[in-house]
């Protein structure tokens, strides 16, 4: 018809390049599939950024290429959003040392950032930390337990095993 085409939109091409990825309804091309969510997370769209920090983080580590650094920048860019997803994973980051230095009170912090948008792998990670003694808490467990109740309620089923393991 001779008009132009225009490039995707960014949440397209996320969503395309996933299912690229993992060839559903497109033939499985990991190259052109991480181009494609590579590009969307260049144009700040956030899931694409975690799902890039993720594959910086986990996917090159087995080839034995670790882009640590990288992953941290991509869930950084995601948290800038305000993206919880983004903002559990930079709280990940330092509470693994993952591309930065180890630090609990970050760490902590970014997932109460993150707890605070009803996000649930943020609010375990806050119970985790007070089983482990974080900053020396007395009650650590009490007040993990509370926590974990708190999940179990809502059936977030990796609650239901750290419960399950204080009894």
């Amino acid at each position: 018809n001779g008009a132009e085409r225009k490039p995707p939109m960014p949440a397209a091409q996320y969503y395309l390049g996933c299912c690229g990825l993992f060839g559903r309804g497109l033939e499985a091309d990991r190259h052109e599939a991480f181009a494609m969510i590579r590009s969307a997370a260049q144009k700040n769209y956030a899931p694409a950024q975690v799902r890039m920090g993720q594959y910086c983080e986990n996917w090159e580590k087995q080839l034995r290429k670790s882009k640590e650094e990288e992953a941290l920048q991509w869930y950084q860019k995601a948290a800038d959003q305000e993206n919880a997803d983004g903002i559990y994973h930079v709280g990940r980051c330092y509470g693994k040392g993952i591309g930065t230095d180890w630090d609990e009170d970050t760490a902590y912090l970014y997932y109460w950032d993150a707890e605070q948008q009803g996000h649930l792998p943020a609010k375990l990670a806050r119970g985790r930390f007070y089983m482990e003694g974080f900053r020396g808490v007395r009650g650590g467990a009490k007040k993990a337990e509370k926590i974990y109740q708190e999940l179990v309620a809502k059936e977030y089923v990796p609650a239901m095993k750290e419960l399950a393991w204080l009894y």
